[in-house]
């Protein structure tokens, strides 16, 4: 959920299905996800905003979490079946990137998980799971690995080994505010995997990863 002025954006993550027989999980189209705006005041729920699922993106959806950019105009959610970002307009109430456009941080193929989102300034990280990678836009473009973020952090044993049949599962973020190598030194990013329960930094200046 996020919180602006009055008003709460509850996300409503939809629903997804499982195929025992060829193992694959796909978007329910019967279930599809939401934002519900709810007076704060009031606790009551006043409009919602639509997001449609995409037949040629059957792995798009299941949007979690919700963050607000800093002016609270636009909100981004991670997804839970794919490496990719919504991106929903939060005063007009338009979905500026939906199922049918997301913003890509690895590829739809694959199955995977955006975990999680923290935004500081412009620049925007986000935990992905399967994968073992912080991966990092530039909410002004929505540009993916905007310059000096030449490639995604690694933060995770398949980061290293693509092939592994291991991984860590880097999930919960936390980001220290302020201007890295102004108002502080050091690693301004940590992160807790979800499979092997371990702490990690990263020095967004210098690419550092411990």
């Amino acid at each position: 959920m996020v919180v602006i002025g009055n008003t709460l954006y509850a996300m409503n993550n939809g629903a997804v299905l499982f195929d025992p027989d060829t193992n694959e999980f796909t978007c329910d189209f019967d279930f599809p996800p939401s934002i519900d705006l709810i007076n704060t005041q009031t606790n009551l729920l006043f409009d919602t905003i639509d997001i449609p699922l995409s037949p040629g993106n059957p792995t798009v959806c299941l949007p979690n979490p919700l963050v607000a950019t800093p002016d609270g105009q636009f909100g981004y959610a991670g997804l839970g079946l794919v490496g990719a970002l919504l991106k929903i307009d939060l005063v007009s109430g338009d979905v500026v990137n939906g199922t049918d456009n997301p913003i890509v941080l690895t590829d739809l193929d694959s199955l995977d998980l955006t975990a999680d989102i923290a935004i500081r300034g412009n620049l925007l990280f986000a935990t992905i799971f399967d994968t073992d990678q912080i991966a990092v836009v530039d909410t002004d473009t929505d540009q993916v690995n905007p310059f000096p973020y030449i490639a995604p952090f690694p933060a995770g044993i398949r980061a290293f080994d693509p092939n592994s049949q291991l991984f860590d599962g880097v999930q919960s973020l936390a980001i220290r505010p302020g201007v890295p190598g102004v108002n502080f030194t050091g690693p301004d990013i940590f992160f807790i995997t979800g499979i092997s329960e371990q702490l990690g930094s990263v020095d967004s200046t210098l690419g550092l990863v411990e």
